[in-house]
């Protein structure tokens, strides 16, 4: 199973609810909301999408059944774009 970590070259800031992402290489920017950004957080460490559907339920018990297969979305869309990277 893979493990996702944050590409260490992306820089981030939480502002308010979101949390703002800068490629500095492409300058794009990226803007997560409230969920994104707990995600985006929690892989300031290598985690797999088992790890980080746990860790998201605890804190967010209301979370939805599809929390599994929206994380799995999300680190695909992080790893394309190059703001995430995947280990084995």
């Amino acid at each position: 199973m893979s493990r996702y970590r944050q590409n260490p070259t992306i820089a981030w800031r939480q502002i308010d609810d979101q949390s703002v992402l800068i490629d500095p290489v492409s300058g794009v920017v990226f803007v997560l909301n409230e969920l994104g950004g707990q995600v985006w957080e929690l892989l300031e460490h290598a985690r797999d999408t088992h790890e980080l559907v746990n860790e998201v339920r605890n804190a967010r018990p209301a979370a939805p059944v599809s929390l599994g297969d929206d994380i799995d979305r999300f680190l695909t869309a992080l790893v394309e774009r190059e703001l995430a990277v995947a280990t084995a």
